[in-house]
């Protein structure tokens, strides 16, 4: 059996990190697999693939991912595979246009990463979306909530599964913890580091996060790893609120997991979400972990880790502050972040793929 990923890049972000941790899994149980990516810049998950994994991957250097002529660049591969299983939009179309265009008998597989996309908001949109989605065989949702909200969208659940996401539990067990200097220069001991591991894009709502500190003692530093367009915009919020010192931007790390583990709370502050891939590694670190209560969140993080309401600054630094002055609390949370945790391994979901790939072509 032969199957293509295609995704728009390997950034920052839970889908490209999937990929990057699946792709070599589906090969050692023996699944032929490649990679189409519309954007090929060389993102640190790209340079993960590549330490354990030498299938073909497709791309065209720095693109942007909009432009319709990767339509013709994908006529020429989708054909080679039995299946093309397909992340995020807008790869979503050019590869359901590219298999019309070609005549290719490639059976076509999409996985929702979200509840919640800005194009469901356009009438044009969610008649487009019903023509491309017919293209496909099968969907799979990471979340009963992304298959709620995407069959309202489409007016119908026919071909559309759900299929958790996985991390690798077994690499954040053996991450090492490092001292804070190693995660920023301007850390110390004394210092109470929450972490945010978010791409700076309109779905993270970084802004609340940062406005949370305003209410919190001074050694409350706020630690933010990733990048993305919105990266300047927000270090300019931190500037106006006078938090330069506290709110500390460290980029794409290829060390999440140890930082995470040296970290006293994990965060993700979101507008919106699939799942969070970044929440069950936060869970899985054994810190305790706080979310926004949107859905995705609430149903991975629910009951486990402590969630306020969207865009609540106020009430998110209250939670922050009683995690750090309660100890039984803060063990209580992070015993069962980390229980929840072990529910989402990435094995399971490799197995499910697989199943889904043979049901597919069956």
């Amino acid at each position: 059996m032969k199957v293509l990923h295609v995704i728009n890049s390997m950034a920052t972000g839970g889908a490209e990190k999937l990929i990057a941790q699946s792709l070599p899994r589906l090969e050692a149980a023996g699944i032929q697999t490649g990679l189409f990516l519309l954007d090929g810049t060389a993102h640190p998950f790209l340079a993960e693939l590549g330490k354990n994994y030498a299938r073909p991957v497709f791309h065209q250097g720095p693109k942007s991912p909009y432009s319709p002529l990767h339509i013709l660049r994908l006529m020429k591969v989708v054909s080679k595979y039995d299946i093309v299983h397909v992340h995020l939009f807008p790869a979503v179309y050019w590869v359901a246009i590219a298999k019309w265009l070609a005549f290719s008998r490639a059976k076509l597989i999409f996985t929702e990463h979200n509840t919640h996309n800005r194009r469901r908001e356009k009438p044009l949109f969610k008649l487009l979306d019903k023509m491309i989605y017919r293209a496909y065989s099968a969907v799979t949702c990471i979340t009963a909530d992304a298959r709620e909200a995407l069959a309202a969208h489409l007016g119908s659940d026919r071909k559309l599964s759900v299929v958790e996401n996985g991390i690798d539990l077994q690499a954040i067990d053996a991450a090492p913890r490092i001292e804070p200097s190693q995660i920023h220069p301007s850390l110390t001991q004394v210092d109470k580091m929450v972490v945010m591991v978010a791409a700076f894009r309109a779905q993270k709502d970084h802004a609340t996060a940062i406005r949370a500190m305003q209410d919190l003692p001074p050694d409350v530093k706020l630690v933010l790893a990733g990048d993305g367009s919105l990266k300047q915009q927000n270090i300019g919020l931190a500037e106006s609120l006078g938090l330069t010192g506290r709110v500390l931007f460290l980029g794409n790390r290829p060390d999440v997991p140890s930082i995470l583990k040296s970290s006293h709370i994990a965060l993700l502050s979101s507008h919106w979400e699939g799942f969070g891939l970044a929440a069950v590694e936060s869970m899985a670190a054994g810190i305790p972990f706080v979310a926004s209560n949107v859905a995705g969140l609430s149903q991975v993080a629910g009951g486990a880790g402590i969630l306020f309401e969207r865009g609540d600054q106020m009430q998110l630094s209250r939670i922050l502050a009683t995690l750090l002055a309660d100890p039984a609390l803060y063990a209580q949370t992070a015993s069962d972040c980390r229980e929840r945790a072990l529910r989402f391994d990435i094995t399971r979901m490799v197995e499910s793929f697989i199943g889904l790939y043979k049901n597919t072509l069956d």
